[in-house]
Order: C-alpha cells, then sequence, then structure tokens
C-alpha cells in the first residue's frame, strides 16, 4: 500500500527507519511509505500538507498533534514552535519577532477555542479525505482513551519514577526515535498493520510492554 504520513515528532523524518512505527511498516509489512511529518510542527501545518499530498496516496496517517502550536515559513523552509520551543535555532529577528508573538499568544489565546479549531479541522480532513487514519499524539483536542504521549509518559515513568516529566525534559536527551523505545514502535507498527481501515486509530495500553533492554541500559548509564 502507498502510505503518506504527516505530523510532528511522533511521525519525524528520520534515518533509522527500522527504529520508528513508519519505517517498520514499510521495511516489515512492505508498504511504501513516504513521510512529511516535522518535529514541533502545528496542526495547520499537516493539515494544510495533507491537503496538497492526500490524492498521491491509497492510505493517509495523520499523528494529530496537540493545540496552540505554530509553523511559519521563512526561507523557503517551516520553522514551528510551541509554548516550550527554544528559539536559539531560529534567525536572529525572526526570533524576536516569535518571542514576542508568543508572549501574547500564551497570555491571549484561548486554549479551549483552539482545542474546538482543532477538531473542526479533524472533522473537516475525514470528510474531505476518506482514507485518513489519525492517531491521537495528546489528549488535546480529541480527548481519545489513546494518545502517543500517555504512552510515552508510561515509558517515561518505567525510566524514572517519581520524577516529574519537566525534570526529565530538562536534564535528559531523549533517545527514543518518536519518543518511544523500538519495542514499543514495533508493537504500535503491528497494531496499525493489522487495521488500515480509515478513522481514529485506538488501542489500549496494556497492549505494549516495558521494559525495553536497550533503553533500560542507556537511560541507567546516565542517570
Amino acid at each position: 500500500m502507498n502510505i503518506g504520513v504527516f505530523g510532528d515528532s511522533y511521525a519525524e523524518k528520520t534515518d533509522l527507519p527500522d527504529k520508528i512505527w513508519w519505517g517498520i511498516l514499510q521495511e516489515t509489512y512492505g508498504h511504501n511509505v513516504t513521510v512529511y511529518g516535522e518535529s514541533a510542527s502545528s496542526i495547520m501545518f499537516s493539515f494544510n500538507s495533507i491537503k496538497e499530498h492526500a490524492a498521491k496516496y491509497d492510505l493517509i496517517i495523520w499523528c494529530l498533534t496537540q493545540p496552540g502550536r505554530v509553523s511559519f515559513q521563512f526561507d523557503d523552509r517551516y520553522y514551528h514552535f510551541n509554548r516550550a520551543s527554544n528559539f536559539d535555532h531560529a534567525p536572529q529577528f525572526v526570533s524576536r519577532k516569535f518571542k514576542a508573538f508568543t508572549t501574547w499568544w500564551d497570555n491571549l489565546v484561548n486554549w479551549d477555542d483552539e482545542a474546538i479549531i482543532g477538531q473542526a479541522l479533524v472533522k473537516y480532513l475525514q470528510q474531505q479525505v476518506p482514507n485518513l487514519i489519525i492517531i491521537p499524539c495528546f489528549d488535546s483536542p480529541l480527548q481519545t482513551n489513546f494518545n502517543l504521549y500517555q504512552l510515552y509518559l508510561n515509558e517515561t515513568e518505567h525510566y524514572f519514577p517519581g520524577v516529574p516529566i519537566e525534570k526529565v525534559i530538562q536534564k535528559y536527551s531523549d533517545h527514543r526515535k518518536g519518543h518511544l523505545t523500538p519495542t514499543s514502535q514495533r508493537i504500535l507498527a503491528g497494531l496499525i498493520n493489522s487495521d488500515l481501515s480509515p478513522g481514529i486509530f485506538q488501542t489500549n495500553y496494556s497492549n505494549f510492554v516495558t521494559p525495553d533492554e536497550v533503553f533500560d541500559t542507556i537511560f541507567t548509564k546516565n542517570k
């Protein structure tokens, strides 16, 4: 099957495709996969990208990110920011402008409204792109039972029991492609491949297992 993959860092491009779910769909299950995902990208960024490219593919898989992210184009490339973004990698004058912008954004944007807009964009694309599978990355905007961030939290709690996630993020680099261990990525790919029907992808957290021996070694070594 010819599959287009869209979304944020849970659908990121990587030079180690055997370590992330979309690469496993290609290498293990024989699908032809093209990836448009970009780390920290916004709902609107993926929405526009899907509209542009959807007709090329038998199936579209969208890792739906959280509301409140901002994507903008500058010098023929896109920059993506969320509320916790570091601006150091952006061009200097763009950085200054967007620091001011996100200060306004954080204080004046109604986050409930942003969630409603996200839900509306999802419903619109489901109507326009009938071959669309949506994998929720976060609780918002769809409030589904399963999302990839909670799976990430479950894994992180295993490696750093009792440590607030903010402290883990500040202190440790996330070595996991797409924020999940290779074991979870393989399980996720298998679950996706077992049912390629359009709709909202849902499963049970109990289908995933921890620990992962490779990452037990990495994180224990770095503690």
